[in-house]
């Protein structure tokens, strides 16, 4: 089984001698990912250097409560900044903390409304500390909560309640070692969480579970967590693992290649019956919002395409397409993998080829015909999105081209004129293809509308089969425009599409 620690501090200098060590026993022990939160600026460039180092890693970037005080208005400012720059998946460790009151309460309140809004503003999930904070958070949040806003309640210690509370504001909850000590007052926040909203963690080098009590915490004891989360859930541990790791991979769009790195390299077999996963669980719509049903699309779009044809470029006026897309990995938790396949013929009376304007006019002289030449490209690409779930998503795609060309001029010669060395006038040939796009997303309450634009380019590769064409370059550029439909398709399959 895999499980992903969301939250570690694993920076921390009590890991300082035996860090690959620790890296190592957390692998022996199914802790496939790692998640290690930030505390104030000073962080980032020593968390950044691990994400680099370490593929297990992922970061998040933010102010503790606790170093508010001290964080410059020029720092928050520069957050975002950072986040891109250290690829940070998420806002974090922010919140508010009255426990040790380390910080003025109202520039608790400033730092965290402020941390927040960068959250939303990036479309990032937040990573939130509360302790003996529970009014003052909920409030917060209550206002800050338009819909974009998706948290983590890490460590979470307070009451039914507040829980209550929190998960109707969307939040994610997550325990950790505290659940497994003897004066916990948690069993029934653990029971009470939806399948959905459950994550695990460790918050290492603190809150070290029970047996361990007496040593430093570290990922390798998260199974523990998980073990005692399935007691008082009454169900498998393997169950809890399978369902913490699928919402933690949804809730900070982990990619996939991370968990499949993990099993290549390890004995750890997923969670299964019948030889088959056990179904991604049911999200709770009402409290986060609808999941991105994009399992299919369909479009019509409109191309104008630019040939290059033996150094001579060519530009036609628009023509009408179709556009397929399917992405197969979305139950699984991974929506930037799209299929696309797309159609576009382009029919032309001109030629821009000059090999053939020369057996024209010496063919035809003067005499005039109508004719078209008919281009049809089939795309058959995949194609990577940058943030899918984004108001604005960026797209590169790359694949396979087929093209099926027919030369209206060819048949003229050969059937009118007689020339008998021209050879087939219609011909079918592969090249490779690539485009890069934009995409806006527009949820409706039928499925999301996304007005799509992108450039494409393609070119035969190799040789062509036309006596007349031998040899002769054949590219060509589209600036494509469609709007793609991806209607709600998943409940009709039975399937719970991830966040």
């Amino acid at each position: 089984m895999e499980l992903i620690d969301t939250h570690a501090h694993i920076y921390d200098k009590r890991f300082r001698d035996d860090f690959d060590e620790m890296i190592a026993r957390s692998h022996n022990e199914g802790v496939g990912t790692i998640i290690a939160p930030a505390t104030e600026p000073r962080d980032f460039p020593k968390l950044h250097e691990l994400k680099e180092k370490y593929t297990e890693i992922e970061i998040a970037l933010g102010t503790h409560p606790h170093s508010a005080a001290k964080v410059t208005d020029d720092e928050l400012q520069e957050l975002p900044e950072h986040i891109h720059q250290c690829r940070a998946i998420a806002i974090g460790e922010i919140g508010l903390d009255y426990y040790y009151d380390f910080t003025p309460r109202d520039r608790q309140h400033q730092v965290f409304r402020h941390q927040l809004q960068v959250a939303k503003d990036l479309k990032l999930p937040a990573v939130i500390h509360n302790r003996e904070s529970d009014d003052d958070l909920l409030q917060i949040l209550k206002e800050e909560q338009d819909g974009s806003l998706y948290f983590q309640l890490h460590c979470f210690s307070s009451s039914l309640e507040v829980l209550y509370q929190a998960l109707d504001l969307g939040a994610m909850i997550s325990f950790t070692g505290n659940i497994t000590f003897k004066k916990s007052a948690l069993d029934s926040q653990v029971q009470e969480v939806p399948d959905d909203r459950l994550m695990i963690e460790t918050d290492s080098p603190y809150m070290t579970p029970v047996p361990h009590r007496d040593k430093r915490n570290e990922p390798s004891f998260l199974g523990r967590v998980a073990k005692k989360i399935a007691s008082l859930r009454n169900v498998p541990t393997e169950m809890i693992a399978e369902m913490t790791t699928q919402n933690a991979r949804r809730f900070f769009a982990l990619p996939l290649m991370i968990a499949l790195a993990f099993f290549a390299f390890t004995d750890f077999p997923l969670y299964a019956q019948g030889n088959t996963l056990e179904p991604v669980v049911s999200i709770d719509t009402s409290q986060q919002g609808d999941p991105y049903d994009k399992l299919f699309g369909i479009a019509p779009h409109v191309t104008s395409t630019t040939f290059l044809i033996d150094r001579v470029t060519q530009t036609t006026a628009l023509s009408p397409g179709l556009w397929v897309t399917l992405s197969p990995l979305q139950p699984l938790g991974y929506n930037r993998l799209q299929f696309d396949f797309i159609y576009t013929p382009v029919r032309v009376s001109a030629i821009p080829d000059s090999v053939s304007d020369s057996v024209i006019t010496k063919e035809l002289g003067d005499r005039e015909f109508d004719f078209e030449n008919i281009h049809n490209t089939f795309n058959f690409f995949l194609r990577f999105n940058w943030n899918p779930k984004s108001f604005i998503n960026f797209h590169a795609s790359i694949g396979y081209t087929l093209f099926y060309n027919s030369y209206g001029v060819d048949e003229i010669l050969i059937t009118d004129v007689g020339v008998t060395n021209l050879g087939n006038f219609d011909e079918t040939e592969g090249g490779l293809g690539g485009a890069l796009g934009l995409t806006m997303n527009l949820e409706t309450p039928f499925g999301i509308v996304a007005p799509t634009a992108e450039f494409h380019y393609s070119q035969v590769l190799g040789d062509r089969l036309l006596s007349l064409r031998h040899g002769d370059v054949f590219a060509l550029s589209q600036i494509r425009l469609g709007i793609i439909f991806y209607p709600k398709i998943s409940q009709y399959l039975g399937l719970d599409l991830p966040e």
